[in-house]
């Protein structure tokens, strides 16, 4: 996976990192909002 992150372009590897951080940010959100990881894990990816 990080051979494939490293031959992105640049601009892809920034668009891609602020996605996994939103995406890390909504996580941790519900989380401590008590959701079970599961149901957290599922409203993520779903999102």
């Amino acid at each position: 996976m990080r051979e494939r992150w490293d031959l992105a372009p640049a601009a892809a590897r920034v668009r891609g990192d602020e996605g996994n951080r939103r995406l890390h940010q909504r996580w941790v959100k519900s989380i401590e909002r008590r959701k079970r990881r599961t149901v957290a894990n599922v409203a993520t990816l779903v999102s």
